[in-house]
């Protein structure tokens, strides 16, 4: 049985280090990579949690000043990017963070692919080669997932929905790969228990991307998706 006490590395090429309390390496990595004022996406709901907040406290204790963009929907919207955007402009920073589960991920990546690449954010859109467009490099990208089953946090992509029609759009370059992904603090127990069952979810959700590349499954997914929210 593995220790998931012990904090483990993979290569994804993304860094991966995970095992319970790997987060608490984050102060460090960013001091380390010279990045001092990262902007933090997360959701109304992550926002609120104890976890979070330890979270920010970790980084004030080292003098690292995080700016939290929190304003998102569940199924995230282009203007959930621009507002994101604009924040990170406007207050300096050097670094994104997602934490979170996928919405959280989607529009963190989405801003980082915004920063630096200024034509209309669906002028990426992979389904028409909007990824030839991608020529700038994008903010250092750290993920911190707090969900399992998506893999949103190594993946390239970001799915991002138009606000009027909500028809979904996917945001695709290799340079949307994060630098880093930290696990928060599972427990043995919890790795265990309820980690290993969300397999069953990772393998439908990885058929569920592989047709997600037809028009007329965007659509199926619109009537189908509404059923669970």
């Amino acid at each position: 049985m593995i220790d998931f006490n012990t904090v483990r590395q993979y290569n994804f090429p993304t860094l991966i280090r995970f095992g319970a309390g790997a987060i608490k390496e984050l102060p460090e990595h960013l001091k380390a990579s010279g990045l001092a004022q990262p902007l933090i996406v997360t959701d109304p709901v992550v926002k609120q949690l104890s976890f979070f907040k330890e979270i920010i406290d970790s980084l004030s204790a080292r003098s690292i000043s995080a700016e939290v963009f929190s304003d998102i929907h569940k199924n995230p919207v282009k203007s959930d990017v621009i507002k994101g955007g604009e924040i990170f402009t406007t207050t300096k920073r050097d670094s994104i963070i997602g934490i979170g589960g996928g919405a959280a991920m989607d529009v963190a990546r989405a801003i980082a692919l915004r920063i630096n690449h200024h034509r209309d954010l669906f002028d990426y859109d992979d389904l028409i080669g909007g990824d030839k467009y991608v020529t700038e490099e994008v903010p250092y990208f750290i993920t911190v997932p707090t969900t399992s089953g998506t893999g949103s946090e190594v993946g390239r992509s970001a799915i991002i929905s138009e606000d009027d029609t909500h028809r979904k759009r996917i945001l695709f370059s290799p340079k949307l790969l994060a630098k880093l992904f930290l696990l928060i603090r599972y427990s043995q127990w919890i790795c265990r228990h309820l980690l290993q069952p969300q397999q069953a979810w990772m393998h439908s959700h990885t058929i569920w991307k592989r047709f997600l590349q037809k028009d007329f499954i965007h659509w199926q997914m619109e009537l189908h998706w509404k059923e669970f929210i």
